[in-house]
Order: structure tokens, then C-alpha cells, then sequence
């Protein structure tokens, strides 16, 4: 198992409507993702000061799943066209479970 997580810090000047459409954008990328086993998304619920605004953790079958997710057509147009507009920093990481 590949568990994925990433944190985004959102720009300033970014609304709740805009964090709404990324999560929306995700509900909607989710049944096209193949091997995936769990993913969470949402915002920070700011309860502690410098946190990011924003996670999402994916966990997938294996390493060609979390591939086939990072080239999936739906995921590359939720980055390009929702996310990198809104991402003042992104960080991610890919551990085994």
C-alpha cells in the first residue's frame, strides 16, 4: 500500500467558495481514480496556528496505482486548472503502509 498526503497553503485572497470547489473537484475525480482504497480531503479546521489550509490523504493498492493516479487526465486537470491557482505551497509525501 502507497499512502499519499498533501498539505496546500492556499494564496491570499482565496474564499470559501474557491476551497469548496476543490473539494468538489475531488468528489468528482474520485471514481475515476483506479486502485484506490481511501481518500480524505478537506480543509484545515484551524485549531492551531500555522497549520496548512488545506490536506488530502489517498491511500492506493500499490505503487502503480498511486502512478496511474498521478497521470490520471482528471487529476492533472484538477491541478492545473483548480489548485495551482489557489496554491501559494504545496508539500506531499509517499510513505508505504
Amino acid at each position: 500500500m502507497i499512502i499519499h498526503a498533501v498539505i496546500f497553503t492556499w494564496k491570499d485572497g482565496v474564499t470559501r467558495a474557491d476551497v469548496d470547489a476543490v473539494t468538489a473537484a475531488f468528489d468528482d475525480m474520485r471514481p475515476s481514480i483506479t486502485g484506490l482504497i481511501a481518500l480524505d480531503y478537506g480543509p484545515d479546521l484551524v485549531l492551531r496556528p500555522g497549520n496548512g489550509s488545506y490536506l488530502l490523504v489517498a491511500k492506493f493498492e500499490d505503487e502503480a496505482a498511486w502512478r496511474a493516479y498521478q497521470a490520471n487526465p482528471a487529476h492533472k486537470r484538477l491541478v492545473a486548472e483548480i489548485i495551482t491557482p489557489l496554491a501559494a505551497s504545496r508539500v506531499a509525501t509517499q510513505v508505504g503502509g
